[in-house]
C-alpha cells in the first residue's frame, strides 16, 4: 500500500492511503501494523518522532542528571509510551507532555519531567 498523505490529528498521526477511500475499506485494515522502511516515511509533522527513532535515545532530567536508555517506544491502548532502562530497571514513561521536555534527535537526548515516585 502506499500512503497517499499524513497529518496529526488529536495526538495521532492520521494517515490516508492511496485506493481505501470508504470507512468499511478502512476498517478492514483494523488491527495490522503500518510499517515502512528507513527513508520512505511520510514528511515527519512537527515534533514528531518515529517508533524506531526513540530506541537508544538517552534520557536525562531536565538538569541534565542521566536517567537511562530508551529501548523502546510502543503502543499501549493508543497511546505511546517509552520504555526507558534505569539503574533500577526498565520504567515505562508516557511518551507526552509535561512529562517529555525536549526530543533531540540529532543529539540521541530525550529530556524527560517525571513526576515523584514515577521511575522509582
Amino acid at each position: 500500500m502506499r500512503i497517499a498523505s499524513a497529518r496529526p490529528h488529536a495526538g495521532r498521526l492520521l494517515v490516508r492511503f492511496e485506493g481505501i477511500g470508504s470507512p468499511e475499506a478502512v476498517e478492514r485494515l483494523r488491527g495490522f501494523d503500518l510499517c515502512a522502511f528507513p527513508g520512505d516515511e511520510p514528511e515527519r509533522p512537527e515534533g514528531f518522532v518515529y517508533f524506531h527513532e526513540a530506541r537508544g535515545l538517552q534520557a536525562v532530567f531536565p538538569d541534565g542528571r542521566p536517567i537511562g536508555m530508551v529501548t523502546e517506544l510502543m503502543d499501549v491502548a493508543g497511546r505511546p509510551v517509552l520504555v526507558v532502562a534505569t539503574p533500577r530497571g526498565e520504567r515505562e514513561v508516557p511518551f507526552t507532555g509535561p512529562l517529555v521536555v525536549s526530543v533531540d534527535l540529532a543529539e540521541r537526548r530525550i529530556v524527560l519531567d517525571p513526576p515523584p515516585g514515577l521511575l522509582d
